[in-house]
């Protein structure tokens, strides 16, 4: 089964533009738990903006997170 997210593009930008990495995360962990909780396996992050904390997303992620731009340069 697969299971999908969407998340408030603006809220990426303005954390992003003012460098609250940290409420980032925050943010983007309320997804992937949610994920988590649905029965995901694992979770492919496609946009851009998360990959800026992907290395923290991965430490509090209970499952495997596989990165585009990681998968790229491997």
């Amino acid at each position: 089964m697969n299971y999908f997210t969407t998340l408030c593009f603006p809220i990426l930008i303005i954390l992003n533009g003012f460098e609250e990495y940290e409420e980032l995360t925050n943010y983007l962990m309320v997804a992937i738990n949610n994920l988590i909780a649905s029965g995901a396996d694992f979770i492919a992050l496609s946009g851009n903006t998360p990959h800026i904390v992907f290395d923290e997303l991965q430490k509090r992620s209970s499952i495997p997170l596989v990165s585009k731009q990681h998968a790229y340069y491997q």
